[in-house]
């Protein structure tokens, strides 16, 4: 597994004033800079998908990353899992910092807390390419399609106590879907002609 949330990223508005951080916004069918410089090409597929006053998030060492180890999978097979928070395809401000487990604003104590933002599993799914990638999945599914809950169960029957009801909270905090469950997901390389692992392989 490797968690890439907390990888450096940019984000872009489709418009934005002059006192906005954001460094494009859209002018018909391109994006351009405030001084009509034409954008990286990384935003172009992004233009189906948005509008007016949207914004989305690049990161580009996790795309880097990415490529590096679709070339290595598609040459020499074996897989890769990424689980992390996000959605397919970034849209919106998610960039947040937590300090003692409590939120805070991302410029308010730096170096002190920690910052992270939503993964853009479909960016990093293409990024791989030629690698082969399973459907997004959820934590939760996934887990359970690995059979979590029966595991949990036989485990279970050793405990009780606070130490059943510690248990029982990790079950939850991993596979509800108000929890981690549906907020994580799971993203599966593999081989062009190799099938995906076992729990995301529907």
């Amino acid at each position: 597994g490797w968690f890439a949330a907390g990888l450096p990223l940019a984000s872009h508005r489709h418009q934005g004033d002059n006192d906005k951080p954001y460094e494009y916004r859209r002018e018909g069918s391109e994006w351009r800079s405030r001084h009509g410089k034409k954008c990286n090409r990384r935003l172009e597929h992004r233009l189906a998908d948005t509008e007016q006053g949207d914004m989305v998030e690049i990161c580009a060492p996790a795309e880097a990353l990415m490529q590096e180890v679709g070339r290595r999978i598609a040459a020499n097979g074996g897989a890769a899992l990424v689980i992390d928070y996000g959605s397919w395809g970034s849209l919106g401000d998610t960039l947040q910092a937590a300090r003692s487990h409590e939120r805070t604003a991302p410029l308010d104590t730096p170096g002190e807390a920690d910052l992270t933002a939503h993964v853009d599993f479909r960016a990093l799914a293409q990024a791989a390419a030629p690698a082969a990638h399973a459907p997004l999945t959820a934590q939760g599914v996934f887990l359970e399609r690995l059979g979590i809950t029966e595991r949990a169960r036989a485990l279970a029957a050793r405990l009780q106590g606070a130490a059943l009801e510690s248990h029982i909270a990790a079950h939850r905090r991993l596979t509800h879907p108000g929890e981690m469950g549906s907020l994580f997901k799971v993203l599966a390389l593999h081989a062009p002609h190799s099938p995906p692992p076992p729990g995301l392989d529907t």
